[in-house]
């Protein structure tokens, strides 16, 4: 999330906030080339420049599968549902857990009313990251998902 106010003298960040679950941070990560480690001695070392962050030449896309009444209200009984992780990740798209229990299998349940997983990819447009994401959901989750 970012934060900003247009004033006289251009534009001033007030806040930027972005958390490594955040569908902004899951698409920057599966962009970037450069090793991760690196980055964070680069950032510790303040040298980090364009030099040695690298991002590849690529489009992510990324969709989160949430409970039915995410941000709105709490629900007491968790979601139970099955998702076929290892065939999703076989297409080319990762899956990243979120407030999830695997149960057995490929059997899991929510824990808690927020975001479940994550679906993401990448193509050479954004349409084919899309189309990626969206035929794996589908297939592998069983349900029909419009496009």
């Amino acid at each position: 999330m970012v934060g900003s106010l247009n004033v006289k003298t251009g534009i001033k960040f007030i806040e930027f906030n972005a958390r490594f679950g955040d569908p902004e941070s899951l698409n920057i990560l599966n962009a970037i080339e450069t090793p991760f480690k690196e980055l964070f001695e680069n950032i510790q070392n303040q040298t980090l420049s364009e030099d040695n962050c690298k991002f590849k030449k690529i489009n992510t896309f990324t969709v989160y599968v949430v409970t039915p009444n995410y941000a709105v209200s709490s629900s007491k009984d968790p979601i139970k549902f099955t998702l076929k992780k290892d065939e999703i990740e076989k297409q080319g798209v990762k899956v990243y857990f979120s407030s999830t229990k695997q149960t057995q299998g490929e059997n899991y349940e929510s824990v808690g009313n927020s975001r479940l997983f994550a679906l993401v990819t990448t193509g050479d447009t954004m349409e084919e990251a899309k189309v990626k994401v969206y035929k794996a959901l589908e297939r592998k989750c069983g349900r029909s998902i419009a496009l």
